[in-house]
């Protein structure tokens, strides 16, 4: 895959990604969806020519390691994020 059509991916991501928030004003939950569907593409991607061709093999590592964490204290983030607003949303009921 070249790197054309991976920034062509990546647009299609932020497109879908922006149509979400809007339709939904969830920030952290758009950017955790982008983050996760960007990774998948770059990691799907990870041994392609692109990343020997303009010397990208250094964020390999990155793909394959420090970015799945990032995703996942994402989602940590964004469940206790939920857990405080349905705390919040049972206490305004009471």
């Amino acid at each position: 895959m070249d790197l054309r059509l991976m920034s062509y991916l990546l647009v299609i991501i932020l497109l879908f990604v922006l149509f979400f928030y809007f339709r939904t004003r969830k920030i952290l939950f758009s950017v955790l969806i982008f983050s996760i569907l960007a990774n998948l593409m770059f990691y799907l991607n990870r041994g392609s020519e692109v990343f020997d061709i303009y010397n990208l093999k250094s964020t390999i590592p990155f793909i394959k390691k420090t970015w799945p964490i990032l995703n996942l204290v994402l989602l940590i983030i964004l469940i206790f994020n939920l857990i405080n607003h349905a705390k919040n949303k049972n206490k305004k009921k009471n």
